[in-house]
């Protein structure tokens, strides 16, 4: 048999599926992963300033301060890294976040309130909240520093 010019007799080829995490992983797994990436910046941060605390002969002025540097970094770490994984901002970044904060509130469970300010339940409840916001920041630049590549 002749072959005909301009037929192609192979088979059509089938695209490999894609493994690419962030169209796998769920809102729940990625805020997870979030969260958990905000707990290990809050310890490795809060080694940091307990080591400059330990130089400084000012850590009682100083420990507020380090304190609100430790978390707004931490949340900022939690969304960014959730919105990596997983590119709905919003929702992820509200949710590890909200993950973080419950993490950080039964942790100070333990510790005898010390992790607390002290001040009424209100209070405490929109400081957390704020925290939050800074983590749905985060996940919004993470969302948008990935659409720019």
């Amino acid at each position: 048999m002749k072959k005909r010019l301009g037929t192609h007799t192979s088979r059509p080829r089938i695209a490999a599926p894609s493994h690419s995490t962030a169209k796998d992983m769920g809102i729940l797994a990625a805020s997870a992963f979030g969260a958990g990436i905000g707990a290990i910046c809050v310890c490795a941060l809060l080694f940091i300033f307990a080591f400059l605390s330990l130089i400084t002969r000012t850590s009682d002025k100083l420990s507020p301060f380090f304190s609100i540097i430790i978390l707004a970094v931490s949340f900022l770490a939690s969304g960014f890294a959730a919105a990596k994984k997983r590119p709905a901002a919003i929702p992820v970044g509200l949710l590890s976040g909200t993950l973080l904060s419950l993490f950080l509130w039964l942790i100070s469970l333990f510790i005898s309130d010390s992790l607390s300010l002290g001040l009424s339940f209100p209070v405490e409840l929109l400081i957390r909240v704020s925290f939050v916001a800074v983590s749905l920041v985060g996940a919004l630049l993470g969302v948008n520093l990935r659409s720019r590549r």
